[in-house]
């Protein structure tokens, strides 16, 4: 895992959400609402949709360089997971980043109540 990666993955573990592209969708919408509280943990771009949906872009061109999707970077950290690889250890998130993840946490739970 690059550093970006391990900072989501931290990330998610706060927010109890599984690494794993079934979840991609709630993964989008939690890194988005982790960068509008400047918790700043997404590996690769992520837009917003005309329903106010995140997602990420399969790849972009960012400073003359191709930048995997988020899917990618979900699934290659979901493999190395699996594989029995975690190179986490030894790094933790601030917490006044876990802090503005906790708030994040209650505002993914309801946005997940009204789906339902």
């Amino acid at each position: 895992m690059n550093r970006m990666q391990i900072a989501m993955t931290l990330g998610l573990r706060v927010l109890e959400i599984p690494v794993e592209v079934n979840h991609y969708t709630m993964i989008c919408q939690a890194l988005y609402f982790a960068k509008q509280e400047r918790v700043f943990i997404c590996p690769s771009r992520l837009e917003i949709n005309s329903e106010g949906v995140a997602y990420s872009p399969p790849s972009h061109e960012y400073s003359g360089s191709m930048s995997w999707g988020l899917y990618d970077d979900v699934e290659q950290v979901q493999g190395e997971l699996n594989s029995g690889r975690d190179d986490t250890k030894g790094w933790n998130l601030d917490n006044l980043s876990i802090a503005k993840l906790q708030k994040i946490k209650s505002k993914l739970e309801s946005l997940a109540t009204k789906k339902v």
